[in-house]
């Protein structure tokens, strides 16, 4: 039987988060990340003890990485080693039950905030565009980011991952990179979220966008709720760099442009940003950083690699 205190080192993980988040006290999203990074590292253990995950769990250095991304990575190829293992111990649906648990908070805890904006503030794509490519074409991965942008790389990259966003390619006209890139920065990858925001697909979203898909029986597929999150981008026939940065910003709203500095949920990891982020609704902090990384910058790589 799995132990009683593992299982809640995970449980306290998300209450914490919550707390700090719900009741107004001053933890930081790095906070809660470490928070929730040590309730990941007592299922890992669990499951090294059961003989369910390796000894040494393939992890990639990041040496410089913040809390978030050491909890991402320690989550997300965990969850791997679980789902590709051939094991029919019944634990092992419990430590992925637990696994992802872990990845929808830590998503919550890092995902940008969208500052509210009317459609009419919605910049027109011809005055962006220019920008965008200039932006695009100077975009260089900070050296303290390499080893991280390269493992979000390797994540959307996999055959298993990519065949998933070329079904919903084949049934949307999306690009599968283009979705990579979403399920990334809205999802931190997790499967078992959906792509509108990382949200459980047990159950319609809960955060913004609230209560999608509209129609939806739990327990779905994650392909069915990300036809749904991508049914603004549909019918799109554009699908240039600069294009397809502007249809990526609108996830995260295009309110950086008034305040003159660079969307962090597009060149965040990058030397077109260093700081200054919106931290909750309508609150614009100058000095908060981004954890994630930036849109366009795995955009820049994607190139690099001839994905585009």
């Amino acid at each position: 039987m799995l132990r009683r205190t593992v299982l809640k080192s995970l449980a306290a993980a998300p209450a914490a988060a919550g707390y700090a988040m719900y009741s107004g006290c001053a933890m930081s999203a790095e906070g809660e990340a470490g928070i929730i990074e040590q309730g990941v590292a007592g299922i890992v253990s669990d499951g090294q003890r059961l003989q369910l995950l390796p000894e040494q769990l393939q992890e990639v250095t990041i040496e410089t990485g913040s809390d978030y991304e050491s909890a991402l990575v320690k989550t997300v190829n965990a969850i791997n080693e679980l789902e590709e293992s051939n094991s029919s111990d019944p634990r092992r649906w419990l430590l992925l039950d637990q696994l992802y648990a872990a990845l929808a908070r830590l998503n919550e805890t890092v995902r940008s905030e969208r500052p509210d904006e009317t459609e009419e503030a919605r910049p027109q794509y011809s005055s962006l565009r220019k920008s965008y490519q200039d932006l695009f074409d100077q975009c260089e991965v900070r050296t303290d980011k390499k080893a991280t942008v390269n493992w979000y790389l390797n994540r959307i990259g996999a055959d298993v991952a990519r065949s998933r966003y070329r079904r919903v390619e084949a049934s949307t006209g999306v690009k599968w990179y283009f979705i990579g890139i979403a399920h990334a920065l809205e999802a931190s990858l997790n499967f078992q979220g959906h792509l509108h925001n990382g949200d459980p697909l047990t159950r319609r979203t809960r955060q913004v966008p609230s209560g999608r898909p509209k129609i939806w029986n739990p327990p779905s597929e994650w392909e069915s709720s990300a036809e749904d999150a991508l049914s603004e981008v549909m019918g799109n026939d554009d699908w240039s760099v600069p294009h397809m940065l502007y249809l990526l910003e609108g996830y995260n709203g295009y309110a950086y442009h008034k305040l003159g500095i660079n969307s962090p949920y597009l060149w965040s990891f990058s030397g077109n940003y260093s700081k200054g982020k919106y931290v909750r609704d309508h609150v614009y902090d100058p000095n908060a950083v981004s954890k994630q990384c930036g849109a366009g910058v795995l955009l820049k790589e994607m190139k690099r690699l001839s994905w585009l």
